[in-house]
């Protein structure tokens, strides 16, 4: 028998399936050990980088390699889930729950990183005021800001995905649409328990807001300056509109 949810959010009530979803809808453009080994050579260009945080996190699929390497490394992240999975990876990890817009942590790290779009999801003009300003107040070097190359999205969108690890199958029906910058994306999961063959259809809702190279440099302020903006996980790849598929800006601060 087949049970529906709805509204299950990958990122929170199903941060158990993250890792199954991403190789699912992403195949083998998911390769979190380029996008580790892309953020190793960001911080060898900084010799000051000792701590990070990783704002929106999640399970740790970058925080976790980062700590391996000797970063004292936090995650920030408001999905009591996928940090209790994050600790479960990596007893030692040190996490923080809280949203980006009503963040309030107090300490300051040498560099933050917001991977995979993450920032993207603020959608009001308040919390994304709170959240870069506490980038510029508690950053002491560097940040990382990624997001998806929305210059060349289509403005619809639908495809099928399917994967499966040891113990699950999954397929993905995800459609969307852009409007002025603001993708509203529908996804619809089936998982399927290999073991008792039990089956769940579970619906995801999911918008985001994409932020110009101009808006963040001025959410940051004077303080900062873009001294790398890339088109994927390599400092090779130089960004292009019309063919890079993510938008990576590097900051580093300005010193006086």
């Amino acid at each position: 028998m087949t049970a529906i949810l709805s509204e299950a959010r990958i990122y929170d009530d199903l941060a158990e399936f993250y890792q199954l979803w991403r190789d699912a809808c992403l195949g083998r453009k998911a390769s979190e050990s380029d996008e580790v080994k892309f953020l190793l050579e960001v911080f060898a260009s900084s010799k000051s980088v000792k701590s990070v945080i990783d704002l929106g996190g999640g399970t740790g699929v970058h925080a976790i390699p980062l700590a391996k390497h000797g970063f004292d490394v936090t995650i920030l992240d408001k999905s009591p889930n996928a940090i209790s999975i994050a600790r479960r990876n990596f007893s030692e990890i040190k996490t923080v729950q809280s949203s980006f817009e009503t963040m309030v942590l107090t300490r300051s790290f040498d560099a933050s990183i917001c991977m995979l779009s993450s920032f993207t999801y603020i959608l009001d003009e308040p919390g994304r005021k709170h959240f870069y300003r506490w980038l510029s107040d508690h950053t002491r070097d560097l940040l990382v800001l990624d997001q998806g190359n929305f210059s060349r999205y289509p403005k619809t969108f639908n495809d099928r995905f399917q994967g499966e690890d040891k113990h699950f199958s999954l397929k993905v029906a995800r459609d969307w649409y852009i409007e002025d910058r603001t993708k509203h994306t529908s996804f619809l999961y089936e998982f399927v328990d290999k073991a008792s063959e039990a089956a769940k259809v579970l619906a995801d809702e999911q918008v985001q807001r994409y932020v110009t190279i101009e808006e963040l440099v001025a959410y940051l302020g004077k303080g900062w300056r873009l001294v790398a903006l890339l088109g994927d996980y390599n400092l090779k790849h130089i960004f292009d509109e019309q063919s890079s598929p993510r938008m990576i800006c590097v900051f580093k601060r300005v010193r006086d």
